[in-house]
């Protein structure tokens, strides 16, 4: 900051059944400019032992002072993260895509440190599309457990090829990982054809270590 903190306080929240706050609240002296100071006395919160392994949770701190207000957000794990990033993608490519049809591209995902209860973590789709007029495609993905979920709608997209790079983790963090993913490439009229060059999903699964 460029002028001298006074006044400052912050709260402490956190809303999880795991999670007890003893002391919320946290104060400091004046705060020169430029320089970092640590807080009168600590916030405190104590964890269940029940708690279970892995599980999230988020804190909060609201801060004031020289009549600002700022929230702070931090997210932790219990133990220790173990998961590692891996790249699933089909064997075969390319795969044609005809008029009124969705084409179909299947990724497993079955290595060792999957198992039927592991949860996504991060997600990254990647796929590259030649066909000539992308804006009749829709491209959705099929999770393990059901799920359909849509990822481009080419409504007024005129290009001939489509590069689509993005995270996707919102839409399938917490979600079990383990089994057939499916790329689905619809192509909802006529007169214009294509392939789908490529798929590819990065994935870490949520997978922490706890000891005692």
């Amino acid at each position: 900051t460029l002028n001298e903190l006074t006044d400052l306080t912050a709260t402490l929240k956190i809303k999880d059944p795991f999670i007890h706050i003893v002391n919320d609240t946290l104060n400091w002296e004046s705060i020169p400019s430029h320089e970092k100071a640590q807080s009168i006395a600590p916030a405190i919160f104590t964890i269940d032992p029940s708690i279970p392994c892995g599980h999230e949770f988020t804190t909060h701190f609201d801060l004031s002072g020289n009549n600002r207000k700022l929230r702070l957000s931090y997210t932790h794990h219990i133990g220790k993260e173990e998961g590692v990033q891996e790249t699933v993608t089909p064997p075969e490519f390319p795969l044609p895509i005809y008029d009124h049809q969705t084409t179909l591209a299947t990724a497993d995902v079955s290595s060792p440190q999957w198992s039927t209860e592991t949860k996504v973590k991060t997600a990254r789709l990647i796929f590259d599309i030649k066909h000539s007029y992308i804006g009749d495609l829709t491209v959705s993905l099929l999770t393990p457990s059901g799920e359909t979920f849509e990822v481009f709608r080419g409504r007024g997209y005129s290009g001939r090829t489509l590069h689509f790079d993005e995270d996707i983790t919102q839409k399938v963090k917490g979600k079990n990982g383990k089994g057939l993913l499916v790329l689905k490439v619809s192509d909802s009229a006529s007169r214009d054809e294509g392939s789908l060059e490529n798929f590819q999903l990065e994935l870490t699964p949520s997978l922490f270590l706890c000891e005692g």
